[in-house]
C-alpha cells in the first residue's frame, strides 16, 4: 500500500491540524531505540528484525507494523481519510473496545490473529444494528503488568450510529469481566479536538499498563515480544474499516453494498 502524502490537502493533513503529531525525527529516533533493544536480546529472530528495521530507508521501506517510521506514514494517511470522511459529521463517536475473551499471556500471544479479530468485530457490529454506520479505526495491543496479560483492543471512530445500537453492541458483546471492568468506552469528541482524537485511533507502539515502576515503555522482554508480534503484519493490516472500502489511496464510502458519494 502506498500513501501519497504530497496529495494531502491542508485541511486533511494531521501534521498541520494537530501540532503535537509526531515528526519523522521522533520516529526515526524511536526506530533506533527499537533496534538497540532488539540487539540486546541477541536471538536469531531479534537480529533478523533489527536488520530489517535498519535497512528501512527512503524509497525502500520495510513496511511492517513494528517499524515506527512506516507506521507514521500509515497514520498520516489514515488520519487524512478520517478527517476527509468523518470530520464534518456532528455525531462521530470515539469508541474503544477491549477483546476480553482474547487476553493472552506472553506464551500464548501468537495465538492472536488480527485478521480474525477484525472479521469477528465486523460481524458483531452488524448483528448489533451498527452495520449501516461508517467506521474507521485500528487495532492495538498493550501489556498489563498487574494481570500479566496482553490486552488486545480496537479504537474506532463511528459515524451514523444511535445510542441504542451502541448500547445493544455493549450489552451483547462487551460486558465487564473480572479482569476488565470497562471493556467498552463510548465517548463524544470535544469541539476542536477531532484531529487529536483521530490520531489516537492507531498508534505505533504498545503501552505498559499498571507497571510497577510507572514506566512509559515496556520492559525489554515485553517490548521485543511486542515487536515480534507486530512484525507479522503490514501497517494496513491493523486498520479497521466498515461502511467503506479502500481503493488505492482513498477510502470510499459504501452503502447497501455499493460505493456512494461522500455526502451520503
Amino acid at each position: 500500500m502506498k500513501c501519497f502524502l504530497k496529495r494531502l490537502k491542508p485541511e486533511f493533513d494531521v501534521r498541520l491540524r494537530y501540532s503535537d503529531f509526531e515528526t519523522f525525527e521522533d520516529k526515526n529516533n524511536e526506530r533506533n531505540k527499537r533496534i538497540r533493544m532488539l540487539l540486546v536480546t541477541d536471538t536469531k529472530w531479534a537480529r533478523k528484525l533489527a536488520k530489517k528495521l535498519e535497512k528501512c530507508k527512503k524509497y525502500n521501506r520495510c513496511w511492517i507494523s513494528a517499524c515506527p517510521v512506516c507506521m507514521r506514514r500509515l497514520r498520516i494517511w489514515l488520519c487524512g481519510e478520517e478527517l476527509r470522511l468523518l470530520a464534518k459529521g456532528d455525531d462521530v463517536r470515539f469508541v474503544t473496545i477491549v477483546i476480553t475473551d482474547e487476553l493472552k499471556t506472553s506464551e500464548a500471544l501468537f495465538e492472536l490473529s488480527v485478521h480474525k479479530l477484525r472479521n469477528r468485530l465486523r460481524t458483531q457490529l452488524r448483528r448489533a444494528g451498527l452495520g449501516g454506520a461508517r467506521i474507521i479505526g485500528g487495532f492495538e495491543l498493550d501489556y498489563n503488568y498487574h494481570l500479566k496479560l496482553w490486552i488486545p483492543h480496537f479504537h474506532l471512530l463511528i459515524l451514523g450510529s444511535t445510542a441504542e445500537a451502541r448500547k445493544e453492541f455493549r450489552d451483547r458483546y462487551y460486558q465487564p469481566t473480572e479482569e476488565i471492568h470497562r471493556p467498552m468506552m463510548d465517548l463524544d469528541i470535544r469541539s476542536g479536538e477531532k484531529a487529536k482524537t483521530f490520531s489516537y485511533c492507531l498508534k505505533s507502539f504498545s503501552k505498559p499498563k499498571k507497571h510497577p515502576a510507572w514506566e512509559k515503555r515496556l520492559d525489554l522482554e515485553e517490548h521485543n515480544l511486542s515487536l515480534r508480534f507486530f512484525s507479522q503484519y503490514k501497517p494496513q493490516n491493523l486498520v479497521f474499516i466498515r461502511g467503506g472500502t479502500r481503493r488505492g489511496e482513498n477510502i470510499l464510502p459504501i452503502k447497501n453494498g455499493k460505493i456512494v458519494s461522500e455526502g451520503n
